[in-house]
């Protein structure tokens, strides 16, 4: 588990990080989301112990992330992945399984699991320096995985990744994150939403709003938008609804996307489409986009 609590770091005059909280975890994948410049990359730093906070308290897995014994559960993937030239991707593996205290009789076995798992062993015996950038990303998280860690610190990992790679990518920190906290920094929305189980929003250094994707989806909105599925006569919804096109599936069914500001949106929609000559199959809120919700929530502090 990751607890951050009234983080502050100062560069100069720059007041990178003001008072950031938030706890995630134990295990999962989950966002730390904001725009360029909003301190997600020296949150990471003070994370995984390579950078002191000014103020604050933050613990990684019960413990002060500067401790020896923190920095074992830690497998950290920066932004540009540091890797040398002049070892093959195996060789660096062994390498950080040294580094990492890796019991010499369990190594082979662990550079084995993630040179399979990461998609790693068709170049397992290239130079990292002669790997292409998504091969690099690659390398580098197996590099952050290969000791076992409880929790993982990616850094923009997606940067370099074709659409090819991507998917399978998001597939991977999924499978990580079943049984470790994995906690990725991104200004990507789209990504947070198709990789996250629930995100931090940061913006100036500070957080401005935390939860899964779904409690995310709830934040500021001044409507609501539902879809209902149905067969037979169209639902009369009223004055009140914004309506979308309605759209025609297989089988007879038809669905209806429709937005509402009204308090009592979702009874109102209940009653409307009981009785008739219609059936329902499908009635339920739709969450927003994190865009949207990013969008209200960054707007209204600048």
């Amino acid at each position: 588990m990751i607890e951050v609590d009234s983080l502050h770091r100062r560069f100069g005059a720059v007041h990178a990080l003001r008072g950031l909280s938030f706890a995630v975890g134990p295990t999962g994948v989950w966002g730390l989301l904001g725009p360029n410049g909003a301190g997600k990359t020296t949150t990471l730093r003070i994370l995984s112990g390579t950078l002191g906070a000014d103020a604050g308290r933050v613990r990684v897995g019960g413990l002060d992330p500067s401790e020896p014994a923190a920095r074992v559960r830690l497998g950290t993937l920066p932004q540009r992945s540091p890797l040398p030239g002049d070892l093959s991707v195996r060789e660096y593996l062994a390498f950080r399984c040294a580094l990492a205290g890796v019991p010499a009789s369990e190594r082979s076995s662990a550079i084995a699991r993630e040179l399979s798992r990461c998609g790693l062993d068709a170049v397992r015996d290239r130079l990292c320096g002669a790997l292409s950038s998504g091969f690099r990303q690659r390398a580098g998280l197996a590099a952050s995985l290969v000791h076992g860690p409880s929790v993982v610190l990616l850094d923009e990992p997606s940067a370099g990744l074709d659409p090819v790679q991507a998917p399978a990518f998001r597939a991977l920190l999924r499978e990580v994150g079943q049984a470790a906290l994995v906690l990725v920094s991104s200004h990507v929305l789209a990504e947070v939403e198709q990789s996250c189980d629930g995100a931090v929003l940061m913006d100036h250094g500070a957080t401005i709003a935390q939860g899964t994707l779904a409690e995310l989806s709830a934040i500021g909105a001044d409507d609501a938008g539902f879809v209902i599925e149905w067969k037979g006569a169209r639902p009369a919804l009223g004055d009140g609804w914004r309506e979308a096109d309605v759209e025609q599936l297989d089988g007879g069914w038809s669905r209806l996307r429709a937005r509402s500001a009204l308090p009592d949106a979702q009874d109102r929609l209940a009653h409307a489409v009981q009785g008739g000559d219609r059936l329902i199959r499908r009635i339920e809120r739709e969450p927003d986009a994190l865009e949207a919700v990013f969008a209200r929530l960054v707007g209204g502090r600048r």
